[in-house]
């Protein structure tokens, strides 16, 4: 026969191991991410230059584009025809790039230049194409191919 004192024992019993176990739950592993843009750039084959003062731009609307208003310049490493590229802490969104080199500092896209750009069209009728950024993640833009202006 089951007494309350042989209940009270038995839910005692089975308790304490479940509270005792729950407090034992290993914290979970946190690790920061960067929200980040990635990529490479190279000029187009048989073309002698050099990228490695590219200014890497990304832009938030096409009129910011128009008007070389830049929300942010990326980090360039490499020299030559071939260079990689990274932006840090970006503010996730969508955004436009391109790549320029202004060889004749005139400080416009002009004769000589080499630029690149994330989309379609040519040089006389570039087309950028928009990305998204989602927070935490990285996105690689892949291999752009610079031309001579």
């Amino acid at each position: 026969m089951k007494t309350k004192n042989s209940v009270w024992g038995i839910m005692l019993f089975l308790v304490l191991p479940v509270l005792f176990l729950a407090g034992c739950k290993e914290d979970p592993i946190i690790v920061d991410q960067e929200t980040k843009i990635t990529g490479k750039a190279h000029l187009e084959p048989g073309t002698p230059g050099d990228l490695s003062n590219a200014m890497v731009s990304i832009y938030v609307s096409q009129d910011d584009w128009n008007t070389y208003n830049p929300v942010l310049l990326a980090d360039v490493t490499g020299t030559g025809a071939k260079i990689n590229f990274v932006f840090s802490d970006v503010v996730p969104g969508n955004y436009y790039l391109d790549i320029w080199v202004d060889n004749d500092l005139s400080d416009d896209w002009s004769l000589g230049d080499f630029v690149g750009w994330y989309g379609s069209g040519n040089k006389n009728a570039p087309a950028l194409s928009p990305f998204m950024v989602a927070e935490n993640k990285t996105k690689n833009m892949g291999d752009i191919e610079c031309v001579i202006f």
